[in-house]
């Protein structure tokens, strides 16, 4: 009967194991969290084993298992849910760029393109620097939202142009346009030059004596103060 309990308990394992593998297929760190998994199955069968197969082993046995796997999925949600928020990782930040661009009509796509074309260079570039230089993530994380903020206000002063009909409030919608256009330009130019002023210095072309977050906190700056002109 203890045998038949414990093969019991094995294939319900198994099928848990299972279900649990299909689940983080499409989850962060499976190698680790399959170890995990199967290291707790395997402690818990162990557990009743050795202490037998009474109701309070395999209650307690249980409860220790599932206390560890629910933790350790609590952990992984709480760090999945912050890598949506990483501009970093470029399907995230493409996914950002392609939901504004379906307020984007025909007549407005040349200019939507060239906009868009630089955001995803620059966030490229960030992610390099990133690469190159860990210690710039935060400046560079920042630095993505202020492109992100500068695309958004490209759409919108598309939208207001498509809209408006009186000739001084197209201009206007004009004139907030090319500004936030410039800064994205501007933004792709600076940080394409951080990124090639990083990589000469892995060819021993040194670049210390540039203050690298300075760099980025001015281009941030300059960003802010380019949208907070657009809103005025």
């Amino acid at each position: 009967m203890a045998i038949a309990l414990i093969l019991s308990i094995d294939r319900e394992n198994l099928m848990m194991t299972e279900i649990i593998k299909r689940y983080l297929a499409q989850r962060i760190d499976f190698r680790e969290t399959y170890l995990l998994i199967t290291g707790t199955i395997l402690g818990y069968s162990c557990f009743v084993i050795f202490l037998g197969t009474s109701g309070l082993v395999i209650g307690v046995g249980g409860a220790i298992a599932f206390a560890m796997i629910a933790t350790w999925f609590w952990t992984l949600n709480q760090t999945s849910a912050k890598s949506t928020q990483n501009l970093l990782e470029q399907k995230i930040f493409l996914a950002k760029l392609s939901s504004l661009e379906k307020k984007i009509d025909k007549t407005s796509q040349a200019t939507w393109r060239q906009a868009y074309n630089w955001a995803a260079a620059t966030q490229k570039f960030a992610t390099q620097i990133a690469q190159q230089e860990p210690t710039l993530i935060p400046e560079l994380l920042e630095a993505l939202h202020t492109v992100l903020n500068l695309t958004e206000q490209v759409i919108s002063a598309l939208e207001t142009t498509n809209k408006v009909k009186s000739h001084t409030y197209r201009l206007l919608a004009n004139q907030q346009l090319e500004v936030s256009c410039s800064r994205l330009q501007q933004t792709h130019d600076e940080l394409q030059q951080l990124h090639d002023q990083i990589l000469l210095s892995g060819l021993n072309h040194p670049h210390r004596n540039v203050n690298l977050p300075k760099t980025l906190q001015l281009l941030i700056a300059a960003n802010k103060t380019a949208m907070q002109s657009t809103n005025q």
